[in-house]
C-alpha cells in the first residue's frame, strides 16, 4: 500500500464504500510463534451494513489491551520494536468512536515517519457517481488525473471505461522486498508494524524506493 502511494500523486480515501470486513479494520503481523496472523478493531454491529466514514468502534469491548498486548508479544524480540512505540500509543490514547477517525490518525503518522508527501483525499468529498468502476473512474476525472495506478488485485475494472475518458489505466508490478524477521522464514503482505519493528522507519522508507517503472 505505502509503494503505491509513494509513487502516487494523489491518494484518494474510498471512504464512502459501503464497509466489508477485510482491511479496513484490521492487518496481519507475525506472531510469536512465526506464523501470520491478525489484529483488529472490533466494529458496532449496528455499522457493518453503513459506509466506512460512518462506522464506529464497538463499545464495551476491552479490545486494546489484547491488541497492543499482541503485538508487544510478537515484536518485542524484534531489533528496532522500540520505533512502533509512537503508533502503539496512537491507538492506546485514542478515545473517540470512529474507525475512520483513528485509520487517517494512524495513515498520516506512517506517511509523516516514512516521509511520503503524495497529497490524501477524502472520495466522499468530491461527489463521485456509483459503479464498481465509475466511481474511480469520476474521481480521477475531478481530481485531473490522467493515469490511475492498481493494485495488482485490481482485475475487476472495466479498462474500456478508463481509455473512453482518456485516462490510463496501470497496475503495479510490486514485488515484495524481504528483510530479516524474527522466526524462521519470510512472512509477506504484513502490517507496516512488521517492518518497522524490525527495520525501524528510516528501514522501511528504503525498502518503497524504485528507480524502475512501478506499473505497466
Amino acid at each position: 500500500v505505502f509503494y503505491k502511494i509513494r509513487n502516487s500523486d494523489v491518494l484518494k480515501i474510498t471512504d464512502y464504500a459501503q464497509y466489508t470486513k477485510s482491511w479496513t479494520n484490521r492487518v496481519r503481523i507475525k506472531t510469536e510463534n512465526g506464523l501470520p496472523d491478525w489484529i483488529s478493531i472490533p466494529i458496532s454491529a449496528a455499522d457493518h451494513q453503513k459506509p466506512i466514514r460512518a462506522v464506529n468502534i464497538a463499545t464495551g469491548v476491552e479490545w486494546k489491551a489484547r491488541l497492543l498486548g499482541k503485538v508487544r508479544a510478537s515484536y518485542h524480540r524484534a531489533a528496532r520494536y522500540a520505533e512502533v512505540a509512537e503508533i502503539l500509543e496512537t491507538i492506546r490514547a485514542y478515545d473517540g468512536e470512529s474507525l475512520m477517525d483513528l485509520n487517517m490518525r494512524l495513515l498520516n503518522l506512517v506517511l509523516k515517519r516514512l516521509n511520503i508527501e503524495t497529497p490524501v483525499v477524502m472520495g466522499s468529498t468530491l461527489g463521485v457517481q456509483p459503479g464498481k468502476t465509475m466511481h474511480i473512474v469520476d474521481s480521477c476525472l475531478k481530481l485531473g488525473c490522467s493515469i490511475y495506478l492498481a493494485g495488482q488485485g485490481a482485475d475487476y475494472l472495466e479498462e474500456s471505461m478508463f481509455a473512453e475518458r482518456g485516462i490510463r489505466l496501470r497496475r503495479s508490478r510490486f514485488a515484495h522486498p524481504i528483510y530479516p524477521q524474527t522466526g524462521e522464514g519470510f512472512v509477506p503482505g504484513l502490517s507496516v508494524l512488521d517492518a518497522v519493528a524490525h527495520l525501524g522507519w528510516a528501514g522501511t522508507s528504503r525498502l518503497l524506493v524504485c528507480e524502475k517503472e512501478i506499473y505497466e
